[in-house]
């Protein structure tokens, strides 16, 4: 009551401050003044409101580059200074009620605003749906390090990804669970974890989690659980560290090279963009020529439609 009271003074006396000072402002103060109380309101019949808007398609199956052609389509047709050949709730209603799922084993052809859209699902006796491209997990962790967090979703351990940008931690999260083929992930999966969740991060079980870091934030400032059985990997920065007492993979030198005979075959270097450890200065040290020519480990894949499939 106290405060109602005192802000209707404070209130009353401001009133009576401004009357005084709208008395004495000469014609042209009083038009200035009027333009800037119709610059800090808004008025339906005179003003254009813009608001910000986001579309995101939710389907029963991870078709992600085909949903994000759509959607580039739609959003080139939105800043085009010309218009589509529809409208635009032509092509959104279309996708929504006249674009079935396509059946195990089938590809489906749909048209977006400029160009068709072609999705494939994989039959039954086919690698499962992955449309995220191992290719870029590769290239972001390079071949040991992404051995190492491999090992570590064997072992069922904890694994947190650590990124600046949401792509890469989806990126990694996803090649990482299609590399398990043909077992399944079935602990915590939370690729990116909000930022008010991060006590989630202290759950005594095994999770495979991503986290957006910071611009400027080092790793010692993270409030990080002090488990030993944790994994962190910062991808942007290259560098993995294990948990304690960490288990080596067995023949991990060997087995390490019959990945790069195939990863050199597609033109993807086996040590990424990371700097060099005690592995990849192995691999290097070696002639990538010979390593694709040589046969004798028995394991060079001849059938290329098949690898292209996962790369």
């Amino acid at each position: 009551m106290h405060n109602a009271e005192h802000y209707s003074s404070v209130y009353a006396s401001s009133s009576c401050s401004m009357d005084s000072l709208a008395s004495s402002l000469d014609e042209g103060d009083t038009t200035s003044l009027l333009k800037l109380q119709r610059y800090n309101s808004y008025d339906i019949s005179r003003d254009t409101l813009y608001v910000s808007k986001s579309i995101c398609l939710i389907t029963p199956l991870p078709f992600m580059q085909a949903c994000k052609k759509f959607l580039i389509q739609l959003y080139k047709a939105v800043t085009s200074q010309q218009p589509p050949p529809l409208p635009l709730e032509s092509y959104i209603h279309n996708i929504l009620y006249e674009v079935p799922l396509p059946p195990p084993g089938r590809s489906l052809k749909f048209y977006g605003v400029y160009e068709p859209v072609i999705c494939q699902r994989p039959g039954p006796s086919e690698l499962p749906l992955s449309d995220y491209p191992l290719r870029e997990a590769f290239e972001l962790l390079g071949l040991e390090n992404l051995v190492q967090v491999f090992t570590c979703v064997l072992l069922e351990m904890q694994i947190l990804l650590y990124s600046q940008d949401y792509q890469r931690l989806m990126t990694v999260a996803e090649g990482i669970t299609t590399l398990l083929f043909p077992f399944q992930w079935q602990h915590v999966y939370v690729p990116i974890l909000p930022a008010s969740l991060l006590h989630f991060l202290d759950a005594p079980v095994p999770y495979l989690m991503g986290l957006q870091s910071k611009e400027g934030t080092d790793r010692s400032k993270l409030e990080l659980p002090q488990g030993a059985n944790l994994c962190f990997v910062d991808i942007d920065n290259h560098f993995i560290e294990l948990p304690e007492e960490f288990p080596q993979f067995p023949n991990k030198v060997d087995f390490i090279q019959e990945l790069s005979e195939v990863l050199v075959q597609f033109g993807i270097p086996p040590e990424g963009s990371l700097h060099c450890s005690e592995s990849t200065s192995k691999l290097k040290n070696m002639v990538l020529k010979d390593l694709v020519n040589d046969k004798k480990n028995g394991n060079v894949c001849t059938n290329n439609i098949s690898m292209y499939e996962l790369l």
